[in-house]
């Protein structure tokens, strides 16, 4: 199980960088092939002079280049722009309460709390805490309603110790009286506390959880 809650994307600056190298590389393109057809109209034989067909098609292949290049011009400014309202609009969840789908939440001060959305009434539920290496810290079993409720770990692990704030994630196993798989989905809520525009796209902040903006459920006004 991935605890990071997002996928490593690729960041604005190697986009940006990429994008860059390949304008670079389409502008020297479009250069050399300038220079070789001025180079073919100059040198071409009066008593041969180019193919009016062949040189058509030049002509064709040179717009195009053109208008490659002016595309890339655009592309590049949408980008910047989207990424600009990206980050205004991200800005405006700091200190918003939300709730997002995933598993990894953060334990601090001594809580850490996720949703369980349970599909129908679960007699036999177990309950993993992983910590961000993978390894099952605490184990809990129980029985599980259908519908949403909270589940809040205040941080003891399995041999009686504490865990330290951090980041974990939670697993659950549910089964109805029948022995039938029971569906359990997770989701995190808390309050925004930044915005991380390291990576494209960028995300919010919930402690040390990244959260999508696309993972959202809900969103309240902070207090």
């Amino acid at each position: 199980m991935d605890l990071s809650g997002l996928s490593a994307l690729t960041s604005p600056a190697s986009t940006a960088s990429a994008a860059s190298t390949d304008q670079s590389d389409l502008i020297q393109s479009y250069d050399q092939f300038l220079q070789i057809l001025t180079a073919q109209l100059q040198n071409q034989s009066p008593l041969e002079p180019m193919d009016a067909n062949e040189f058509t098609n030049q002509l064709v292949q040179f717009s195009s280049v053109e208008q490659a290049i002016k595309t890339n011009d655009s592309l590049e400014s949408l980008i910047a722009l989207s990424a600009s309202n990206e980050a205004t609009s991200l800005v405006g969840y700091l200190g918003q309460n939300i709730t997002a789908e995933g598993a990894a939440t953060t334990l601090q001060n001594g809580s850490a709390t996720w949703k369980l959305d349970s599909a129908d009434y679960a007699s036999e539920t177990q309950v993993k805490i992983r910590n961000a290496a993978g390894t099952i810290i605490y184990s809990d079993e129980g029985t599980l309603d259908p519908g949403e409720t909270s589940y809040v770990w205040d941080g003891t692990t399995n041999d009686g110790g504490t865990a330290p704030d951090g980041l974990y994630g939670i697993t659950v196993e549910a089964r109805d009286g029948e022995g039938n798989v029971v569906d359990v989905s997770t989701a995190i809520s808390g309050k925004v506390t930044g915005v991380d525009f390291k990576t494209f796209p960028s995300a919010l902040l919930v402690g040390d959880t990244r959260v999508p903006i696309t993972s959202l459920t809900a969103v309240e006004l902070g207090t």
